[in-house]
């Protein structure tokens, strides 16, 4: 049984999960492309093509990158060239329950695992993205993340989605180049992780005249102080500033939107948006359903269900609902066992640095 359940909107289709077994027998191993992972447009390009041309793409660390070849039955391999700087991507979505990716976790110990992810799931990501930032064709974004991504590739199929303009930097994220392009009028879009942001956020001084021509800003998954977000919210007074939280498994899962009237949500990681349903189960692990999850996993050459009967994705992070907000606690496998007693990892870290008023 669990407990401190939330509803979000009406009950969500539920994604078409593959029956456990042999995955390479339910793949067609002439659709299935591996095209080796590049911060470039090109990359993006050659996703998108693919995708469009109904193959299912594998992205790859390398052209010799046998674990993840070997775990598909890859035959056919592409390396896109270099290209940063502007560009302008193009694709169509589909809403189709046919697998269009099989993106793979980035473990280090054991084989790898693979997410199958359907055109739906992925297409339901950029609704719901949509929905809570409002992007316009006028977007032209700074995309301050590797576009091989999760964060970053969902930037693109939103920037494709509206018609606009991205910009993959040629060294990397860089607060003075874009603070120039702001001041220039270049740019009005942003996206980082709170990393990088907190680079960005200890030259203030470059954005006091620019800083206001940024209309968006979305940031990933990563933890980000109170302080930070509010620092955020002054630089940047005209921008729509979103943060996510989601797994491979589960994208973009709940969006916290920064808003100066409500200043104790952004402790939180936000709300399920669309047909998404956020619950926590007995043991305060997070539990997600809706049609954005993975269709299944594949590891061993093997399909593993991801869902339980109910259509529930169990994950290993814990958590805490409060007035329909989501607090992340940390993860369950990065537990401190101190006489019996479980203390999270990143909790424990988290409120040392509150009370000692540190910065991570």
């Amino acid at each position: 049984m669990r407990t401190k359940v939330h509803y979000k909107y009406h009950e969500p289709p539920r994604p078409c999960q593959i029956a456990d077994g042999d995955i390479l027998l339910k793949l067609d191993k002439n659709k299935l492309l591996g095209i080796v992972a590049l911060n470039s447009a090109d990359y993006i390009s050659k996703v998108f093509q693919a995708l469009e041309s109904g193959q299912i793409v594998v992205p790859l660390r390398s052209e010799n990158d046998s674990q993840r070849i070997k775990a598909c039955g890859l035959e056919r391999i592409v390396t896109p060239s270099h290209q940063t700087g502007w560009f302008k991507p193009s694709y169509h979505d589909k809403s189709s329950e046919d697998i269009g990716q099989i993106s793979f976790t980035s473990g280090t110990e054991g084989s790898p695992k693979g997410v199958l992810l359907s055109h739906r799931a992925l297409s339901d990501v950029v609704d719901r993205l949509q929905e809570i930032s409002k992007l316009t064709s006028k977007v032209k974004e700074y995309i301050g993340v590797p576009v091989y991504h999760s964060f970053g590739y969902g930037r693109c199929r939103l920037i494709a989605r509206v018609g606009g303009k991205a910009f993959i930097p040629k060294e990397g994220f860089n607060p003075s180049e874009i603070a120039k392009m702001l001041k220039d009028k270049e740019i009005n879009a942003l996206s980082a992780v709170p990393s990088l942001l907190k680079v960005l956020l200890a030259q203030t001084e470059l954005f006091a005249e620019c800083g206001g021509n940024l209309l968006w800003i979305e940031i990933g998954s990563q933890a980000m102080g109170k302080d930070d977000k509010i620092q955020l919210l002054n630089l940047f007074p005209n921008a729509c500033i979103v943060q996510h939280y989601g797994l491979t498994e589960a994208s973009r899962t709940t969006f916290l939107k920064f808003r100066a009237d409500s200043l104790e949500s952004l402790e939180s990681v936000g709300e399920p948006v669309g047909n998404v349903q956020i619950q926590i189960n007995n043991d305060g692990r997070i539990c997600i359903k809706g049609p954005h999850l993975a269709s299944g996993l594949l590891k061993d050459g093997h399909l593993q269900a991801l869902l339980d009967d109910d259509g529930w994705f169990e994950t290993s992070d814990l958590g805490e609902i409060k007035e329909n907000s989501l607090y992340f606690l940390g993860r369950a496998d990065n537990m401190i066992n101190c006489g019996g007693q479980k203390i999270s990892a990143e909790l424990l870290e988290q409120r040392l640095f509150k009370q000692l008023s540190l910065t991570s």
